[in-house]
């Protein structure tokens, strides 16, 4: 009836899967939506993004356990890999969720945000098309 769900999730890892599933308390499966988070740091906030990150990690780090992640990282302030002391002008989020007010809740209470780090954060539905 659930079809075989962890290989679903390995395979989803690898952008493989056809749909999502997740496994519900009930220990059904349930269709998500997936959510860009686009988040814009406060001028001059790299220090409190270094201090915030770990915990800012462990939160990515859930989802990607629990296949619900598709991509994550930061936006540097300039055209490098390694920004140094410029920093990062924001973060990227591409992750599913519920509905849209799950994935605002979960962007509301992200370190960076309680940490000051972003100014702005922008949550949208997002449809994925390639790869797949």
């Amino acid at each position: 009836m659930f079809g075989n769900v962890n290989s679903c999730m390995q395979d989803l890892r690898a952008g493989n899967c056809p749909r999502k599933l997740h496994a519900s308390k009930a220990f059904g499966t349930t269709e998500h939506m997936w959510y860009v988070i686009h988040a814009k740091d406060r001028p001059e906030s790299l220090a409190q993004r270094l201090s915030a990150r770990p915990a800012h990690v462990e939160r990515l780090k859930e989802l990607n356990r629990l296949g619900r992640l598709l991509t994550a990282g930061p936006i540097p302030a300039i055209d490098s890999e390694d920004p140094g002391p410029a920093g990062y002008s924001g973060s990227l989020v591409i992750a599913d969720f519920a509905d849209i007010s799950a994935a605002k809740a979960w962007a509301r209470n992200d370190p960076y945000f309680a940490a000051g780090v972003y100014e702005d954060v922008d949550v949208l539905p997002f449809k994925r098309v390639l790869p797949l």
